[in-house]
């Protein structure tokens, strides 16, 4: 009897245990992208997210419209409803015909028209839009009430304080187009690569100095390509067992990367897609967090965060955060009377300050001046850090080769952090003039007129490889 009687108290004390790590456990939440290909007039969306199956969703696909006689933008939608991320984590087809959309249009100007508020349209977007957003009601308690438990990157909070999720996503399908003028591009397999072609990665892969270079030399020079990095096969090479391509590649920001060799089977984790030719345009840029609502009183005021790709001109930085400005400006149904734009370089961190610059669309070109009748204009203030960032990323770049400096004649520190530069940290210390190669770099701009750099570097010595982080006076003349 006592032996019974112990271990019912032992599973108690179990169940209790599991029963008390539940009820202080999180959500956290550092992946949520939509996934989006249009097909002729089929749309296949999937979410990539981190967050449980049971998450309740809040999806529509649908499309903008304006009334005549005024500057509000209203909706229809294609699908719209409360799901479950297990419902979106398989591809699921929408079809997304001009009738579909045309037909709840029509039955909303009806039923307004029945009740004595009739209207006619003014103009339709060329983009249909996909919106998931996770909602405050969770079922899941390990959300907490009104999701006070849900953390992560991806997590946004609400003037009131609210914590939600958001991510959404444009396709450019104008009402009226053609079965066959509409997207019907599909991915292309690993090995039916074309010469003369480009293709955008959405994994990592290495890049080779040599076809299957095997010696240590060749190790030490193989370059990794990123996701969103793009390739341009300049040969094909069929003699073996799998392709090889040798390829010119491009860094996602437009920098130059360089040549080398890439077997195909290090592409088959990639859906690869063939990549238009030229740079991205100069004003595009990445929008960080949320908007941020300022109003007060009746004076709608908002601020956005952006990111700006490096390597861009004063006047062309300029440019891109007017263009922001503008979308956000364009965007609202109430068009604000303040917008401010904040801009960080890729990898900031943009709950700090903007490192980049800042632009106002104001009255009189002011923040303060939101509540005057005054003519809507920008102001502009660019600071150095960037122009300066982006000057070194080009001449410093990924597969740069160089040899090291050291100011005091020292030897140089290869640190496996660059956040700490003590004996623990420290993988080799190796002579100046040591040839290295510029594998990546790291900024931590402070504002935007003061930035420290460090510099991750490969090298061979005493017979092994080594790759780590080394400062700034090492490698810059």
């Amino acid at each position: 009897m006592r032996s019974t009687r112990f271990g019912h108290l032992w599973i108690f004390g179990i169940v209790s245990l599991l029963l008390g790590t539940t009820g202080h456990a999180q959500v956290r939440c550092d992946r949520f992208e939509i996934i989006a290909n249009l097909d002729g007039h089929t749309l296949t969306v999937s979410l990539d997210t981190d967050l449980p199956d049971e998450t309740t969703l809040m999806t529509s696909v649908n499309r903008l419209y304006w009334q005549s006689g005024s500057d509000d933008a209203y909706s229809e939608s294609y699908l719209s409803g409360r799901f479950t991320v297990a419902d979106w984590r398989r591809p699921r087809q929408i079809d997304v015909r001009d009738e579909i959309w045309q037909r709840a249009l029509k039955d909303r100007q009806e039923l307004l028209a029945r009740i004595g508020e009739p209207f006619t349209v003014r103009k339709i977007q060329d983009d249909i839009e996909v919106d998931f957003t996770v909602p405050i009601n969770q079922k899941e308690p390990r959300f907490g009430r009104r999701n006070e438990k849900l953390t992560g990157s991806k997590v946004t909070m609400t003037t009131t304080g609210l914590r939600i999720i958001e991510a959404a996503e444009k396709i450019k399908l104008p009402l009226g187009i053609s079965e066959d003028a509409a997207n019907t591009k599909t991915p292309v397999h690993a090995h039916n690569l074309k010469k003369g072609k480009m293709y955008r990665l959405t994994d990592r892969a290495p890049l080779m100095p040599r076809r299957e270079g095997k010696d240590i030399g060749d190790i030490s020079r193989v370059r990794e390509l990123g996701e969103g990095d793009i390739i341009e096969v300049l040969d094909k090479d069929e003699s073996g067992s799998s392709p090889w391509y040798r390829v010119n590649a491009v860094g996602k920001a437009g920098e130059r990367i360089g040549t080398g060799w890439i077997n195909s089977t290090a592409l088959l984790s990639h859906e690869l897609w063939e990549a238009e030719k030229g740079e991205p345009p100069r004003d595009s840029y990445k929008q960080l967090g949320r908007i941020d609502d300022l109003s007060y009183a009746n004076v709608e005021r908002l601020s956005i965060r952006i990111e700006v790709p490096l390597s861009r001109t004063h006047e062309e930085v300029e440019g891109t955060l007017k263009q922001a400005a503008l979308d956000l400006y364009e965007k609202e149904r109430r068009r604000p009377k303040a917008i401010s734009v904040f801009a960080y370089m890729p990898g900031d961190d943009y709950e700090s300050v903007y490192t980049v610059g800042k632009a106002d669309y104001a009255p009189n070109g002011k923040w303060e001046d939101a509540a005057q009748r005054a003519p809507m204009k920008f102001s502009v203030d660019l600071g150095t850090a960037y122009f300066e960032v982006s000057k070194l990323a080009e001449k410093y770049g990924r597969g740069t080769e160089i040899q090291l400096k050291s100011p005091s004649g020292d030897a140089v520190k290869i640190s496996g952090s660059t956040d700490d530069w003590s004996d623990r940290q420290i993988i080799e210390s190796v002579p100046p003039e040591t040839p290295v190669e510029v594998v990546d770099y790291k900024v931590w701009a402070l504002t935007s007129t003061n930035f420290t750099i460090w510099y991750r570097v490969k090298l061979q010595h005493r017979g092994r490889v080594i790759t780590g982080w080394v400062r700034r006076s090492n490698v810059e003349e």
